[in-house]
């Protein structure tokens, strides 16, 4: 089964099956409604192909955060139209945590209440040579031989099941056939397969015997319930009006699997020891079956994770820049994992504080002001620990006051310490934040192979953060935050041979700190570092991503402003004075107010970086001129 996830958008945490043919677009007609406010009405088409899935664009889309044309999807992959972001799974949805029957609450079942008991088949070979000693051999082994059979001629499980509950229904006369799995949490057993009137209309069994099976491993078998004082009692019995019923564990090993239970109403003669037999027999073959079909999963999920593994850290170790690298790792573990919400929490403040650096899930601008002081919540744990956090039910094994605000649909979470690698000459790398995710979209909970694989790729993603922590270290200034001189200036001719080639407008900022030596003359020089970071601050604060900020030296500053011309670049550039002109810096109980002067230049043509940005500071002196805290575009 195949099906998208939103993750991000108006219709946040709305699953949609795929069919044959989906469509995904604004339209009124899509199957899959996105909220694309820049793009047309059809975006992209998913169609079956080869096993698979086919996206095919026909709009803007990008997966997992690429521009894409189309091409086969991938379970985990994240699709993303306009302002909805999807996750494409192939894992079927888990059944509601608060469905199934929970079995741990139940009453102990009385003894006498049971007329037969036998233990589970250790092995086939023990079940085959039960077979031949058995009276019934002829019924026993048809019935053996079908549901085996089945295992090889049913490639889906489920199909399987219902196979082994059709097999049961015509040898043994049933009324009703239930077989249940169970939960992840192993506090429920969820219903997988049943048949009959009564069981389709509604689960209502037995708890006590279900729980009696679960606790000793044993087929039970109980006959005439309704003759019993004791039983009569039982409100499932009443509601079923059961008469005979035989329940045989489902187990695999050390493993508790499920339970295969089955009842009679009608006054036919009751089950017998020979039947019970049989039903501890079928229900060895359908443990080995699950097993199978379980392993099969397992492995195919790992595989998939080698394969996005690979992929991820290609793209990781060609990203520079911490933002890129937290942002793909962040993507990177929920495509592993089938996660619906995820986030990268980083250590600042020295280390006394967390913050959201990314988040991807409903409300994302909920949560980038979050400040977690040291000590609170898991992901604190996890850091504290270097070790990782699985959490399957937050509501019984976490502390409310230890909880993280935010509603989830799952209970279950993960976080892993991101560490970066050891320098030289010390024995551990540094913990620079944590990954964490939440809410499967198959509605599962993580289990230890989902952590064992986000170790791996939170490993990965700290090797790339020491990596761009050193080139950081090389292009940025640590002072305002903005790149030196030298990577500017590579930068602006970067910039001009790609709108030369594109054709495309390309403009430059020069800024310039008003009456800045004032500053430090009266306040010293520390008050002027405060000045320079705030400053600073602004600039990023008031760009696009795609907008290059640097110190150019001293007080002042360049910004490369891409696809731009002199008009545009100009709002960008009173955007910058208004916002400067508005802040208030204080420097030892004093409120400095500070102003700066634009200059703006486009790129002409033939015209090199020496000239563009001289235009530029002639403009700036020329704002300074006429009064300063002013924009002029150059001529």
């Amino acid at each position: 089964m195949a099906f998208l996830v939103v993750i991000q958008g108006p219709e946040s945490g709305t699953r949609y099956a795929i069919r044959d043919r989906s469509t995904l677009g604004r339209a009124a007609d899509s199957d899959i409604p996105v909220s694309d406010r820049r793009g047309s009405e059809g975006a992209a088409v998913i169609v079956p192909q080869g096993g698979g899935f086919l996206l095919e664009c026909t709009g803007s889309v990008e997966v997992n955060g690429r521009p894409s044309n189309g091409g086969l999807l991938h379970h985990g992959d994240i699709i993303q139209v306009g302002d909805t972001v999807l996750l494409f799974s192939e894992e079927s949805p888990q059944e509601d945590e608060g469905a199934g029957i929970d079995i741990v609450t139940a009453p102990d079942l009385p003894l006498g209440e049971v007329r037969a008991r036998q233990q589970a088949y250790e092995s086939f070979h023990t079940l085959l040579g039960q077979s031949k000693s058995s009276g019934d051999h002829d019924k026993r082994t048809e019935v053996l031989y079908r549901v085996s059979s089945a295992i090889y001629t049913e490639v889906d499980l489920n199909a399987f099941l219902h196979r082994v509950l059709e097999t049961l229904f015509d040898a043994l006369s049933l009324e009703n056939a239930y077989l249940l799995l169970l939960s992840p949490d192993g506090q429920r057993l969820v219903p997988a397969a049943v048949r009959g009137d009564q069981a389709m209309k509604g689960v209502r069994l037995s708890r006590s015997v279900l729980k009696e099976v679960m606790r000793t491993r044993e087929s039970v078998l109980c006959v005439d319930l309704r003759t019993d004082q004791r039983f009569r009692k039982q409100k499932s019995v009443r509601l079923m009006k059961t008469r005979s019923l035989m329940s045989a564990p489902l187990v695999s090993g050390d493993e508790f699997l499920g339970v295969l239970q089955v009842d009679a109403r009608r006054a036919h003669t009751p089950f017998s020891g020979e039947d019970l037999d049989l039903l501890t027999g079928v229900s060895l073959i359908t443990s080995l079956a699950i097993q199978r079909v379980r392993l099969d999963q397992k492995t195919r999920r790992f595989s998939q994770a080698l394969i996005i593994l690979s992929r991820v850290t290609r793209q990781l170790s060609s990203h520079l820049e911490r933002a890129p690298v937290v942002r793909e790792g962040v993507l990177a573990a929920m495509r592993l994992l089938g996660a619906t919400r995820g986030s990268f929490l980083l250590l600042d403040d020295g280390g006394k504080h967390l913050s959201v650096a990314h988040q991807v899930g409903p409300k994302p601008e909920a949560v980038r002001s979050w400040r977690i002081p040291d000590g609170q919540g898991l992901a604190w744990r996890a850091i504290n620990s270097r070790k990782p956090v699985l959490v399957s039910h937050v509501d019984r094994e976490v502390p409310q006051e230890h909880r993280s605000p935010g509603e989830y649909k799952s209970s279950s979470l993960l976080i892993v310490p991101v560490i970066t690698r050891a320098r030289r000459g010390e024995k551990r790398g540094d913990v620079v934040g944590a990954l964490a995710l939440t809410d499967k979209a198959s509605g599962g909970t993580f289990s230890d192979d989902d952590r064992e694989i986000l170790l791996i790729l939170a490993n990965q993603v700290g090797v790339s953060l020491a990596n761009a922590d050193l080139y950081e270290r090389a292009t940025v200034d640590s002072l305002t935050r903005l790149y030196v001189r030298r990577f500017l200036l590579l930068k602006v001719d970067e910039e001009i041979e790609f709108h030369r080639r594109d054709e495309m407008p390309l403009s430059l900022l020069m800024i310039d700190i008003d009456n800045f030596k004032a500053i430090n003359d009266s306040l010293g020089h520390q008050a002027g570092d405060k000045v320079l970071q705030e400053v600073g601050g602004m600039i990023r604060a008031c760009l696009r991503p795609e907008d290059v900020p640097g110190r150019y030296g001293g007080e002042e500053f360049v910004v490369i402003i891409p696809n731009s011309d002199d008009r545009i670049a100009q709002q960008v550039a009173e955007r910058i004075r208004k916002g400067v002109e508005a802040m208030s810096v204080t420097c030892d109980d004093e409120e400095v107010k500070v102003t700066i002067s634009v200059g703006v230049s486009q790129l002409a043509p033939g015209e090199l970086s020496k000239t563009l940005i001289g235009r530029a500071d002639k403009a700036m002196y020329q704002a300074k001129e006429l009064g300063r805290n002013r924009v002029v575009v150059a001529k």
